[in-house]
């Protein structure tokens, strides 16, 4: 790592001159012969700085295999074009037309700074890209940093440097484990006046990805704050960025806020769109999702079955948004316990969307997830089994096996082997399912934290009742920490952690958690799986598994 930084140090050495060139040129612009010949003798120097500046780019041929061809096309695009600059100048001044080729040298010049800024971009992208790696993450964003500040320097009306300087911003942050949301908001303060709205959502959505939605929640704030005041309250973006918001503000619980800003986006959508635009559709969906969860299952009923029928009216009965209304009113129906309702309407969906959009598509798999589901409810475990292990396998075989979906396709299958009472089988899934979650979705991330509460409750079954306790009480210890205040799975694992400690004979410990689990209104009861609703795709286009309560 030396050798790279010595080499960004000669490469800023190198572009140095510049600045000098172009303030003499400016200057010096009635000694229009003078200034042609420094230009023309700086100009045939310019091989030994292109050659620093592939020194520096060596070692990422290792690394990254389109490196060497993204640089050499650059380097080549640059040369064939020096050379033609220089040829035209030589003939120009030949020709007595001094002033020509001080203005053709001018462009060129322009022309070199942009493409060793373009160069200067893609290495702190490269840079950027390492930096998740724990040993050489700092090293890293400080390379990338050097990069952005040539880059800006030679370019500072360019917006990808720009855009790349919030990139290793919020890289910085991510890097010091205690840094908090508002920390982040005050750097960013402190560094821009409006930060690009596109960069702050990006960060929000991966954030979101890896469980960590108050920073999520900070980002996506923001960005709807800046839209509003420089593209105002109804322009699209806006309304897009709001419906994010309350998106993240139902993930954190905050459904009470959720609700009253999806229903605010909702209105302005139908005033600005029109009811049935597609738009207007998706933000009524996602209100229909926020009261589901609420409780509100007749409300939001009502709700899925207009959106379900302006979608089929004005979108068609095979568009993906029309079937993903018929799936969203089946799960209210199968939370309202009408499961004959809502196998129907699945299975009807599931054909469907196998003819229209293919036997791997995503969202048919979801539907097919979701259908299985039912039929576990309705007591046909055979038949459930096997329309999940289907699904687990086709998501396998096109999503990959570390794919969300394909993560809660196996913990479902988990579950229902459990209920058959397959339980060796049962707990190899579930902990081969946790293993994956806590690698690829991190260790505290909801779905990481059903698996690992699953599998507890499978040695609880299978009577390791020491090793049920552990694992229990890390999950409840870990939702405390990292999930919303009284969030229902947190309470959840305290009644089940209740119950192992009974079970191990402890009654003054359990009879304790559990009155403390007691919540008004919480109806959380031990070892009877729920299903969680997959949303509107505009909101969540991802079912987000099971839990046993």
């Amino acid at each position: 790592m030396d050798t790279i930084k010595n080499a960004i140090e000669d490469i800023a050495k190198a572009l140095e001159p510049f600045a000098t060139i172009i303030y003499i040129v400016g200057v010096a612009g009635t000694c229009v012969l003078a200034s042609w010949a420094f230009l023309r003798r700086r100009l045939s120097s310019k091989d030994a700085e292109i050659r620093e500046l592939k020194n520096t780019i060596e070692y990422l041929r290792g690394e990254n295999s389109n490196a060497e061809k993204s640089i050499k096309k650059l380097q080549d695009e640059r040369n064939g074009l020096t050379r033609v600059a220089l040829d035209k100048a030589d003939q120009q001044v030949r020709e007595g037309n001094e002033e020509n080729a001080y203005n053709h040298l001018m462009e060129w010049l322009d022309l070199e700074a942009r493409l060793i800024a373009e160069v200067c971009c893609r290495l702190a992208r490269w840079r950027l890209s390492a930096a998740q790696d724990e040993q050489y993450g700092r090293e890293a964003v400080l390379l990338a940093e050097r990069f952005i500040t040539i880059a800006c320097a030679l370019q500072p009306e360019n917006r990808q440097p720009r855009d790349l300087k919030y990139e290793i911003l919020i890289s910085k942050h991510n890097q010091d484990p205690a840094a908090t949301a508002d920390d982040l908001m005050q750097s960013l303060a402190d560094e821009y006046d409006n930060p690009d709205p596109v960069i702050l959502n990006k960060y929000a959505k991966n954030y979101l990805g890896t469980g960590n939605y108050h920073h999520a929640l900070a980002l996506r704030k923001q960005a709807t704050d800046i839209l509003r005041r420089t593209a105002g309250p109804n322009h699209w973006d806006t309304l897009a960025n709001q419906n994010n918001l309350a998106q993240v503000l139902s993930v954190l619980n905050r459904l009470e806020e959720s609700e009253a800003l999806h229903r605010e986006t909702w209105e302005a959508m139908k005033e600005h769109f029109g009811l049935n635009h597609r738009d207007t559709l998706r933000s009524q969906g996602n209100l229909a999702g926020v009261l589901y969860k609420l409780g509100r299952l007749e409300e939001s009923e009502e709700l899925h079955r207009e959106t379900w029928a302006a979608r089929k009216e004005h979108l068609g009965p095979n568009d993906r948004d029309t079937f993903t209304s018929q799936g969203n009113l089946a799960l209210v129906l199968h939370a309202l316990d009408r499961l004959e309702e809502s196998e129907a309407l699945q299975r009807e969906a599931w054909e469907a969307m196998k003819e229209h959009l293919g036997p791997n598509d995503r969202y048919m798999l979801m539907t097919q997830h979701n259908l299985a589901l039912v039929l576990r409810d309705l007591d046909r475990l055979e038949e459930s089994e096997a329309l999940q292990r289907e699904a687990w396998e086709a998501r396998k075989e096109h999503l990959g096996l570390n794919d969300r979906d394909t993560l809660i396709s196996q913990n479902n299958l988990a579950l229902v082997l459990h209920d058959l009472n397959h339980l060796a089988e049962s707990e190899a899934l579930f902990r081969e399912t946790w293993e994956a979650m806590k690698e690829h979705l991190g260790p505290n991330h909801r779905d990481t934290l059903i698996s690992q509460h699953n599998l507890a409750l499978v040695l609880r079954a299978l009577n390791r009742l020491e090793e049920s306790e552990a694992l229990q009480r890390e999950t409840w210890e870990a939702r405390k920490k990292h999930l919303p205040p009284n969030d229902r799975d947190t309470l959840t694992s305290q009644h089940n952690l209740a119950s192992v400690l009974r079970d191990l004979d402890r009654p003054e410990e359990a009879e304790a958690l559990a009155t403390a689990a007691a919540a008004p209104g919480d109806n959380a009861g031990e070892s009877e799986a729920q299903p969680r609703l997959s949303g509107d795709p505009s909101q969540s286009a991802l079912p987000v598994g099971l839990q046993f309560y």
